[in-house]
């Protein structure tokens, strides 16, 4: 399973906290640019991305982590996580992400490179 975490928390009041965070300039998600458009819906090239992927994909918040996986990521927010039978790895941690610049195509690229140095079956298509 492939898990997105957003640097953000999740509930109304983490949405109207991220939302005026961001448009105050004190902080975004670039995981969130890389998903959503600025209006908050999903954009349709992530969701073309997604339907390539093998696997059930998963996006949580941080608010929203179990114990373990928390304690995994620890500060290395936001991350692309994946659940192997010998635990999690960081596929794609913040500075990968930034490195995206919101677009879906680069997030896509760096995903199935990341993925093949870790040995990762990630896209259906592999």
């Amino acid at each position: 399973m492939l898990t997105l975490i957003y640097n953000a928390d999740g509930g109304l009041f983490g949405e109207l906290r991220y939302v005026m965070a961001k448009l105050l300039g004190k902080g975004s998600c670039s995981l969130c640019s890389i998903t959503h458009t600025t209006t908050g819906g999903e954009k349709s090239a992530w969701q073309s991305c997604r339907g390539l992927l093998k696997d059930e994909v998963r996006a949580l918040h941080r608010n929203e982590l179990e114990p373990g996986l928390a304690e995994f990521v620890a500060d290395r927010l936001p991350a692309v996580v994946a659940e192997t039978p010998a635990g999690y790895l960081l596929v794609l941690g913040p500075a990968e992400l930034d490195d995206c610049h919101g677009r879906v195509g680069i997030f896509q690229e760096r995903l199935a490179r990341r993925a093949a140095e870790l040995g990762l079956q990630l896209f259906a298509h592999e």
